[in-house]
């Protein structure tokens, strides 16, 4: 992981601004992807999703807002490897009174956005393929509800506890009731991205050991060597209920960098869901494989 900045990175976050304030279409598709998923909390506290098509809508049809720039920042960018990529943006838009998450007032919004290069797209282009967002009123008169403690020991939980311990444990119950139905794993491979949705997640997890990639480490599952690289690197805020996390979790023959992106539902029986996942990986114990005998 890398704090140096990719220009082709930063490019594609200044078009993510001009898209939005000026509504435009074609700058739309110059920054993000066509699996793109835009994930909040509606009304109702349950967790939403746009795909790209229902979020083009969105920004085609909100007024320009050329005027709100000044606002814009980007406040952090983490390359993951030279396929992954991390960015932390504000950004002040006008009002959006149809959208699923529907606001009233000029909004400030603190994103959390997740990139991928994807070969196949204009010879290799890099593209956001996921986004959380946390939102105050522009000029709003009191200040939004503050963080806690509590936000970071529950939100530290789900991806510790809940879903690196499901995913050491192989299992597939546990993960399920961390990482929600509508979340998908994203991924670039030399020739495209791939999206593994929810259901194929989980099921990955619970065969874990019997992958093809994994099957020759299977003798490694409860080896303390592969567990010995597993670190949680960052978790940091937008803002209240919304959270981005960086882990490292090794199985060989890859150690992977996890960029986890995260909601939490105050409808139903309210809970942290992980509801974007991405990931880029390095070689780890490759040298331990067991040939098989037949």
């Amino acid at each position: 992981m890398s704090c140096g900045y990719d220009s082709a990175v930063v490019d594609v976050l200044k078009t993510y601004f001009a898209a939005l304030h000026e509504s435009s279409e074609a700058k739309f598709h110059q920054m993000w992807h066509p699996r793109g998923i835009l994930l909040g909390i509606g009304p109702s506290g349950t967790v939403v999703a746009r795909g790209s098509e229902e979020f083009l809508a969105g920004v085609t049809k909100r007024a320009p807002s050329t005027e709100l720039a000044a606002h814009d920042r980007i406040l952090s960018l983490e390359m993951i490897d030279g396929t992954c990529a991390s960015a932390k943006v504000q950004v002040a838009l006008p009002p959006s009174p149809d959208s699923p998450t529907p606001t009233l007032s000029e909004t400030l919004y603190t994103d959390w956005l997740t990139l991928l290069h994807d070969p196949s797209i204009d010879g290799g282009s890099w593209r956001i393929i996921s986004k959380v967002y946390s939102s105050v009123p522009l000029f709003g008169e009191t200040a939004p509800n503050g963080l806690l403690p509590q936000d970071f020991i529950d939100a530290s939980a789900a991806v510790w506890d809940g879903y690196c311990g499901a995913g050491r444990r192989c299992d597939e119950a546990a993960m399920r009731r961390v990482f929600h139905p509508l979340c998908n794993l994203t991924f670039a491979t030399p020739d495209s991205v791939v999206l593994v949705d929810c259901d194929a997640f989980c099921e990955r997890v619970g065969n874990r050991w019997e992958l093809p990639e994994h099957r020759p480490y299977a003798h490694l599952k409860d080896d303390p060597r592969a567990s010995a690289a597993d670190t949680l690197l960052s978790i940091d805020f937008a803002g209240p209920g919304v959270c981005h996390a960086i882990l490292r979790i090794g199985y060989p023959p890859f150690l992977y960098t996890d960029v986890l992106l995260l909601l939490e539902a105050t409808g139903g029986s309210g809970s942290w869901w992980i509801v974007a996942k991405s990931s880029g990986n390095v070689p780890f114990l490759k040298e331990a494989a067991q040939v098989e005998v037949t």
